[in-house]
């Protein structure tokens, strides 16, 4: 995005008879979805880059049972936790997490309330609003090591030490837009992108050193429908 020169707040136009930025970051016809998250372009990044001494991380956020009665009358976190070798001798356990997302720390999305008086949300979005697009297919494609290496060379990524691997295969994109029946039979038929099992991935991931893997799709690894015919993917183990 090209350099903005932001006015200063007094100068901002009135909408609705208070100082509104709405439009401030808009650019040829297309509206802006990110506000004043707009200000941490690439100097801001490379400015907070340059601050780091220790490499060290702070966990910023109060923990989702922490308060015991949220505000407003909302739901609080409830965790239940399945133990399936009291219902079928496997030895695994499921987590059933039901919360509120106000029950804990979060960030209010622009579409979480309105203004009132105007019945509107960030950017003059009104109450439901929303545009319906024509869905592409999404079927399986498997990504090899071979993919990721072509992949990480096209977009000049020089993997290091300690990198969380996140592969994007546009699986969220295609569930937003889908209808519904297209995501109930790619769901009951477990068809999927993803990345390919095998000892030559879990071999590529251990020796790149890679803190963490994780993706965009349902789960990490390719699905095909017999992804669990051998008891349970492979590389589950290999975590």
């Amino acid at each position: 995005m090209a350099a903005i020169n932001y006015p200063p707040y007094d100068s901002l136009p009135l909408r609705g008879g208070k100082r509104s930025a709405w439009a401030i970051w808009n650019r040829d016809g297309v509206p802006d979805h990110l506000g004043a998250l707009n200000h941490l372009d690439s100097v801001a990044r490379c400015a907070a880059a340059r601050e780091v001494v220790h490499g060290e991380s702070f966990q910023l956020d109060w923990a989702y049972d922490e308060i015991g009665k949220p505000a407003f009358g909302r739901q609080g976190l409830t965790h239940n936790v399945i133990d399936y070798h009291k219902v079928t001798g496997e030895m695994a356990h499921d987590d059933v997490i039901t919360f509120n997302t106000q029950c804990g720390s979060q960030w209010d999305g622009f579409m979480h309330y309105a203004d009132q008086n105007l019945a509107s949300y960030y950017n003059g979005v009104k109450h439901g609003q929303n545009t319906i697009q024509d869905p592409a297919s999404h079927s399986i494609h498997c990504l090899s090591v071979q993919d990721m290496k072509l992949i990480a060379e096209h977009q000049g990524v020089q993997f290091s030490h300690g990198d969380i691997l996140i592969v994007r295969t546009g699986f969220l994109k295609w569930y937003r837009e889908a209808p519904e029946q297209a995501r109930s039979d790619a769901f009951d038929a477990l068809r999927f992108a993803g990345v390919q099992q095998g000892t030559e991935m879990q071999r590529w991931l251990w020796d790149s050193r890679f803190a963490a893997v994780a993706g965009d799709a349902v789960i990490h690894l390719l699905a095909t429908g017999q992804c669990f015919t051998n008891g349970f993917c492979p590389m589950l183990a290999y975590r």
